[in-house]
């Protein structure tokens, strides 16, 4: 089973809680991972997805891919 912290790019009443779903930059300590995916719902939302995207990337060797229905 593949371990994948999600990072969305806006929370929303329909945006999971659990212990691998972020909203935010990566803090001090990040949960064990596979790969990291930073989704973006919205197209307005593009340039903080891009933006997390970049941060996450900084903290990990392992994959982060950008994706959601806001990306083009």
């Amino acid at each position: 089973m593949s371990r994948i912290i999600r990072v969305f790019a806006r929370k929303t009443s329909m945006t999971p809680t659990d212990d691998m779903a972020f909203y935010d930059v990566p803090g001090l300590f990040i949960p064990d991972h596979d790969e990291i995916h930073v989704v973006v719902t919205f197209t307005w939302d593009l340039y903080r997805g891009r933006y997390l995207y970049e941060s996450w990337r900084e903290v990990t060797k392992k994959p982060v891919l950008l994706g959601g229905g806001g990306v083009r």
